[in-house]
């Protein structure tokens, strides 16, 4: 994993008061605007690299997917 996948999915547990997944949902875990975005240039990054994604990453991607639909509503 990248160094700005990581931090980025640090943050989103860092501000659920976590320092890993509990198990919940993905979209339990609600992110911000900025987050998000900042979730998204990470993914962008990691698709430019051409190598298959880890598991974190994997995860990463679907929290951007429901944070990304969610704000679509």
């Amino acid at each position: 994993m990248q160094r700005g996948q990581l931090t980025t999915l640090n943050h989103i547990l860092a501000a659920q008061g976590l320092k890993g997944p509990d198990g919940r949902p993905l979209y339990a875990y609600r992110c911000d605007e900025p987050t998000v975005v900042q979730l998204e240039v990470a993914l962008r990054d990691c698709a430019r690299q051409g190598s298959s994604l880890s598991v974190a990453e994997r995860a990463a991607f679907c929290l951007c997917i429901v944070a990304l639909l969610a704000g679509a509503q």
